[in-house]
């Protein structure tokens, strides 16, 4: 709608019709909101002055402001729709095109990413390692996971080439596989196993009761 300083009925229009009948979402004014929020006012302000008046217009303009809110709700949820299908595609290739976006929109992306990224990775893990979702929830979480390679055979202990302080450690429940700090695979374990590893990591089995520290 270019760089006009107010919106009109018909210019309200344009920009429902134009998320309408394009698929991608739409480079609009920075100031739109604020432009709708003018328009409105200044419709409610006229409507209320016709009605205190008597005019016999009155009804004519709360049918405007009716059928502009209507238009409003439409503009929003065609462009929050776009929005979703963007945070779908951020959170499955890491890459989104959010330069059409409004600044008070790109919030609704970035969040609704991170809420995929984060099932993504608590269901999606699960299923691809023959788990049911939320049965990782009775598993050692560390702050950051993601999928693991599938591997014909994973060892128990992954060593890491980094200087790290270690907690020797033997478990005394079953523990499935759980990804380490440098998503490193570790397990599964059964009672009675034994390993060094991150102390961090010992920290969370031992507070998890799932192993003791051993000497």
């Amino acid at each position: 709608m270019g760089e006009t300083s107010t919106i009109t009925f018909e210019s309200l229009y344009n920009l429902v019709r134009n998320e309408k009948t394009n698929e991608e979402i739409q480079e609009i004014n920075p100031e739109t909101y604020k432009q709708l929020v003018d328009y409105l006012k200044n419709k409610i302000q006229i409507y209320k002055e016709a009605k205190a008046k008597n005019l016999k217009d009155t009804e004519q303009i709360k049918t405007q402001i009716v059928s502009a809110r209507k238009l409003i709700k439409e503009f929003y949820e065609r462009r929050e729709r776009k929005i979703l299908h963007l945070a779908i595609n951020k959170s499955r290739t890491k890459q989104a095109d959010d330069s059409r976006l409004l600044d008070r929109e790109k919030p609704i992306l970035n969040e609704t990413t991170e809420i995929l990224d984060k099932y993504r990775k608590d269901i999606l893990l699960s299923l691809v390692n023959a788990k049911l979702p939320y049965e990782r929830e009775e598993a050692v979480k560390t702050e950051e996971t993601k999928p693991e390679q599938v591997e014909e055979e994973t060892p128990k202990e992954t060593i890491s080439e980094k200087t790290v302080e270690t907690v020797k450690l033997k478990f005394t429940g079953s523990v499935p596989k759980f990804l380490g700090k440098e998503m490193e695979v570790y397990g599964p374990f059964e009672p009675g196993d034994e390993i060094t590893i991150d102390k961090d990591i010992a920290n969370i089995l031992i507070k998890n009761e799932k192993a003791v520290e051993i000497d």
